[in-house]
């Protein structure tokens, strides 16, 4: 018998203000009721294993090899910010981020004995949920509680950041911090974060397709194009009157704000033409639409929609043959208590 560790964070969406974020404006974003996991169990030999099926075909290495593996992620991310290395390729495989995310939980401790992780969740992975943030929290918790290391919320988020620049190049922190900290919140990159507080709120999405486009690849693009632009100042004000409204509990002015935030992405170019015409499709019968995360500059696929409509799913989803995702609540308590449990593993 051993003892396993178990942890969990939720995934987020960001209501209003993607892109925008990364440039230091506005987003309105919340952590939602769907969850990544992470269970880490002792191993007798000196070895990492993860299983994590929604993510990689499973990692079997040395300690020693993960260590390797981990200062050679940190030696790419380097070269990246020296423009020397594009976001594409910080990453060989999914499994690397897994590896790379256990070894930050245990650095500054003295844990040296294997370990087996395995990773779950019910968040679509790479469509706009902030699986990646969640993934490296749960795992990091997780891996750092078994090595006997607790880890506050700050900590935490500068472990869960190391992990997400190696995903997504230079991210704006949203998703990190929705995970770990959790609720509804206006977030601003290197500025104040302001808790917005909602009652009976829950949001309906529609699962577009995995952009072909990572976020990392979305960010630089619309960067290169947009980088000094003023259309930033107009994102900004449609999150100010988001929160406002989400704050008064004003839905009736949502759509409105909906569709000026799902045209100025147009504008920037991240919404794939299948997604405009699914919006098109949704504002034609009174609703408003638009992606919950980067998007995508290729492809068909935009990651998850937040529809907003009067009308049940079949009216505005039977044309595209979305899956809908209904009932997306906040949560308000982002970090997830450990549970250890007792277990029958051999190792």
């Amino acid at each position: 018998m051993s003892e396993a560790v178990t942890a969990r964070a939720p995934g987020k969406l960001i209501l209003c203000g993607e892109h925008a974020v990364v440039h230091g404006c506005a987003a309105v974003a919340m952590a939602v009721n769907r969850f990544a996991e992470c269970s880490v169990t002792p191993l007798h030999e000196s070895r990492l294993t993860i299983d994590a099926p929604a993510f990689c075909d499973g990692v079997d290495i040395s300690l020693a090899e993960a260590e390797e593996t981990f200062i050679l992620l940190r030696g790419r991310y380097q070269e990246f910010l020296a423009g020397r290395r594009a976001v594409r390729e910080l990453l060989d495989d999914s499994g690397q981020f897994l590896i790379f995310a256990a070894m930050r939980a245990l650095e500054g401790g003295e844990w040296r004995v294997g370990m087996h992780l395995r990773v779950a969740t019910d968040l679509p992975v790479g469509c706009g949920m902030g699986s990646s943030a969640a993934v490296a929290s749960s795992v990091i918790q997780a891996v750092g509680r078994l090595a006997g290391q607790r880890f506050d919320p700050s900590d935490l988020y500068e472990r869960v950041m190391d992990c997400e620049r190696l995903q997504h190049g230079r991210p704006s922190g949203v998703d990190a911090y929705a995970s770990i900290y959790g609720g509804c919140m206006t977030y601003r990159k290197g500025g104040a974060i302001q808790p917005l507080a909602l009652k009976d709120f829950a949001v309906t999405l529609a699962q577009t397709g995995t952009p072909e486009a990572s976020t990392g690849e979305c960010v630089d693009q619309v960067t290169k194009r947009f980088g000094t632009s003023e259309i930033w100042t107009q994102f900004e004000q449609v999150a100010e009157e988001m929160a406002a409204a989400l704050t008064r509990g004003e839905t009736v002015r949502l759509p409105p704000l909906i569709r000026r935030n799902h045209r100025l992405l147009v504008e920037i170019g991240v919404v794939p033409e299948r997604v405009q015409r699914f919006v098109e499709a949704v504002e034609e019968r009174g609703g408003a639409a638009k992606i919950c995360g980067a998007g995508s500059v290729r492809g068909d696929g935009g990651g998850m929609v937040w529809v907003f409509s009067d009308r049940p799913p079949e009216t505005w989803t039977t044309e595209f043959a979305y899956p809908v995702l209904s009932a997306c609540q906040p949560v308000e308590c982002g970090m997830q208590p450990c549970r250890t449990d007792s277990v029958t593993h051999e190792g």
